[in-house]
């Protein structure tokens, strides 16, 4: 939810690639509809990520041991950048081990409009 997490800093500079910043001006939502729709969004492909594995076909002792090895990096990988954007001083300042820990991202007043997408 890195795109959550950086809305704030992104959007006071005028980034335009980020997932709610894009759903605002695509979808004519609002800050909290948007950063709903990019929960949603995130959760399904979460959903999609446990499905596919559980089907994942066996290929041999061998295949299947690197198989489950690269998986394993992708969940490691998956949980170290949550962990780390939720915890970023980049996002949350001072306070990121008590906001990211919250899961709760204050949205600051913005300076100027939101970016929109020509």
């Amino acid at each position: 939810m890195k795109d959550v997490y950086s809305f704030n800093v992104e959007n006071s500079r005028k980034h335009l690639f980020n997932l709610v910043i894009v759903l605002m001006n695509a979808r004519q939502l609002n800050t909290q509809e948007a950063i709903d729709e990019a929960f949603k969004i995130c959760n399904n492909s979460l959903k999609g990520y446990v499905e596919t594995k559980a089907k994942l076909p066996s290929w041999g002792e061998v295949v299947d041991k690197q198989v489950a090895q690269y998986v394993s990096g992708l969940e490691g990988w998956m949980g170290a950048s949550v962990s780390w954007h939720s915890n970023s001083k980049r996002y949350f300042g001072d306070h990121s081990e008590t906001k990211g820990s919250q899961r709760v991202v204050n949205i600051l007043p913005q300076n100027g409009e939101l970016c929109k997408m020509e």
